[in-house]
């Protein structure tokens, strides 16, 4: 494994992946991790037979920078840009839809599995957020930013970042990676009397395509949680419990 300057990258967890359906999504799942050594060599082992998706996380464990410490000077008005290591996947891509398929024998040791680490340029998203009646959220209210399936790594928080809101509503993510993303945000606000809100649960979600450029003026106005409701019957093959009321119903 190399770094975008095709030195070692030293001391970086590398993941053998492979592709499970999960909540109705096809999505990588990890099979098995190694870490490089100060020659970049890594090794995983103990894989059983079958298709695998090889990549390194995002943040190399001998990095101490914080992303928003990498930066490229450049030529616009800010004279400077911030860049980040992408989780990056073989032979050398940040899409995992556009990895290299590696395919493993029973007893087989694949060698040759060489990829540099990538640098992309991140941007700053931000946003409002209101509740139902047009008011600032609270402050510190919680502003989730989830990563799409093909940026999404296995075990890596780079697919997950939390911010709280200020004083006015007002919340911002920096140093984001290129990619698709959802914003999510949930709380808890007073709501009429009979409403579907009645709870006082509010949410609100949207997606962000994201670039390299900043993102700003992004408005999300929570609204009342939905309620879901139904019936369950039994098909006459199984007797129903004494008590109905033990009979539980999940959403997920």
């Amino acid at each position: 494994l190399l770094d975008h300057l095709n030195q070692p990258a030293a001391q970086t967890e590398v993941t053998a992946m492979r592709y499970a359906v999960q909540n109705g999504e096809r999505r990588l799942s990890s099979e098995g991790t190694g870490i490089t050594d100060d020659r970049g060599v890594y090794r995983i082992y103990g894989l059983a037979p079958g298709d695998y998706v090889v990549g390194a996380s995002a943040k190399p464990r001998g990095m101490n920078l914080a992303s928003s410490e990498l930066r490229l000077i450049g030529d616009r008005n800010d004279g400077e840009r911030t860049v980040s290591f992408a989780s990056t996947f073989y032979p050398g891509t940040t899409i995992g839809t556009q990895a290299g398929v590696v395919a493993l024998g029973p007893a087989e040791e694949r060698t040759g599995i060489d990829f540099a680490l990538q640098l992309v340029p991140t941007a700053r998203v931000e946003g409002m957020l209101t509740l139902p009646d047009g008011t600032p959220a609270p402050p510190g209210t919680q502003v989730n930013l989830f990563a799409g399936p093909q940026i999404d790594f296995p075990g890596s928080m780079a697919g997950f970042r939390a911010v709280r809101v200020g004083t006015d509503g007002a919340f911002a993510f920096a140093d984001v990676s290129p990619g698709t993303y959802t914003v999510l945000a949930r709380a808890t606000a007073a709501a009429p009397p009979g409403s579907p809100g009645s709870s006082g649960l509010v949410w609100a979600s949207t997606e962000v395509a994201v670039d390299g450029e900043r993102i700003t003026g992004l408005s999300l106005a929570l609204q009342p949680g939905m309620t879901v409701s139904g019936h369950v019957r039994f098909d006459g093959r199984l007797e129903p419990p004494p008590d109905r009321q033990s009979v539980r119903v999940s959403l997920q």
